[in-house]
């Protein structure tokens, strides 16, 4: 009979995935480095494909993308500086994207595949979405001309690119992106890094020392100007 996943592990991996949000992704953002999203978005494949392979067997491994993500996405929100609400939607939305594939193939070596190159498109699924609920399914020259410009901040910020190309660029470098989420979700997969032991006999593990263990002293010093108590008979 399958169990459900150990909530402890579950949370020690959103809080590093958080942290790695958090703090790395907040100094990426704020210095403004070419592809900071991409790289935070294949890290996030990387992590959740080994807490999907740690929980395989268990009854609720093909959701465990959404619910680390998930929980990220709140934790991101203590984040100190940069935006907010944009990444924690992604964060979120990859997880989702992530977990369709486990979903349709199972918490397996392909459904975390699937579910990586589904999470690596949401870089362009993102303002295609914002334009459908703003605008509906009418677009006219002005928001395609705003959708141009956002891709083209995205890709012609780190590499020179004509206008006209832009759309050639985007269908290379989403097809690069999936690639390497492929590539980092099957080592991820094949590694044979056994953190769940070193949680288990380090982290999970650690409990502070029970209050009474130390012997207390109960008698007091005698002070300078107190005479000392004779116990004889």
């Amino acid at each position: 009979m399958k169990t459900s996943s150990d909530p402890k592990l579950i949370g020690i991996y959103a809080g590093l995935l958080s942290l790695v949000e958090v703090g790395l992704g907040s100094l990426l953002h704020g210095f403004r480095i070419p592809f900071a999203g991409t790289f935070l978005s294949l890290n996030q494949s990387l992590f959740l494909t080994r807490i999907t392979k740690l929980n395989r067997s268990n009854r609720d491994s093909r959701t465990l993308g959404l619910q680390v993500s998930n929980i990220t996405a709140l934790l991101k929100s203590l984040s100190p500086a940069g935006k907010k609400l944009l990444p924690m939607l992604a964060i979120s939305a990859q997880g989702l994207l992530f977990s369709m594939g486990t979903l349709i193939f199972g918490a397996s070596c392909v459904g975390c595949l699937v579910g990586s190159v589904l999470s690596s498109f949401w870089g362009v699924f993102q303002p295609l979405a914002f334009l459908w609920l703003v605008y509906g399914t009418t677009w006219n020259s002005e928001q395609v001309s705003q959708l141009l410009d956002y891709f083209s901040k995205l890709l012609g910020g780190a590499l020179p690119i004509e206008s006209h190309l832009i759309a050639q660029a985007i269908l290379i470098f989403s097809a690069i992106k999936a690639m390497f989420a492929m590539g980092i979700s099957w080592v991820g997969w094949r590694s044979n890094f056994q953190e769940d032991a070193l949680f288990n006999n380090s982290l999970l593990k650690l409990k502070l020392k029970p209050i009474g263990t130390a012997p207390l002293t109960t008698s007091s010093p005698v002070g300078p100007n107190e005479p000392e108590k004779d116990s004889g008979a």
